[in-house]
């Protein structure tokens, strides 16, 4: 009763686009796989393009990390003010608080995202040569199929969400190599 009572219209946005998560402090309801989805991915498209534009390899560190960095951070941010709103309605309506460290909660996930993030560019980050494109593909596809497997909390779903996480990213990076290999002669002569 107490979290259908009317609320100032700022709020009324909140309250019928909430789920049960204000009550349960289950931040992931109501999400599903939204991140870890992105996980790995985007890092791995910039592997993907830089390699199928021939682009000097430093270029995918150079963009592979300020874009795990940029889109860590704004991942986290993002989900720190989803938590402190949640955790005002939770309040508003008498209820404890479910995460009273919203910021630890976000460095923690910040943290993971940014390890998982890494596998893409952690061969051109060691150097391992002209290897470096074919090892990046396979230890991010496992790493895709093992977080779509384990990402869900179905059991019974395992295989079928690592192939359908794994699906994802393959085409992804398919798309990403391509764009990369088609505007690669916009760059002229000095591409690396």
């Amino acid at each position: 009763a107490t979290g259908n009572r009317p609320r100032p219209v700022g709020t009324a946005v909140i309250q019928q686009s909430r789920c049960d998560c204000s009550k349960s402090g289950d931040y992931s309801q109501g999400h599903g796989n939204s991140n870890l989805t992105y996980m790995s991915r985007v890092p791995f498209t910039v592997v993907t393009a830089v390699t199928g534009a021939s682009l000097h390899p430093r270029t995918i560190l150079i963009l592979g990390i300020a874009i795990l960095l940029a889109d860590g951070f704004s991942m986290e941010a993002s989900n720190f003010f989803s938590i402190r709103s949640l955790e005002s309605i939770r309040r508003a309506d008498g209820l404890a608080l479910a995460e009273p460290f919203p910021v630890r909660q976000c460095a923690v996930m910040f943290a993971a995202f940014g390890l998982a993030d890494a596998i893409p560019l952690l061969t051109d980050m060691i150097n391992l040569g002209i290897a470096s494109f074919q090892v990046a593909v396979a230890l991010t596809l496992v790493a895709l199929f093992v977080v779509g497997a384990f990402g869900n909390r179905s059991q019974r779903l395992l295989k079928k969400n690592g192939v359908e996480m794994l699906t994802v990213g393959m085409l992804a990076a398919t798309v990403s190599y391509v764009v990369g290999a088609l505007v690669a002669p916009l760059q002229g002569d000095n591409g690396d």
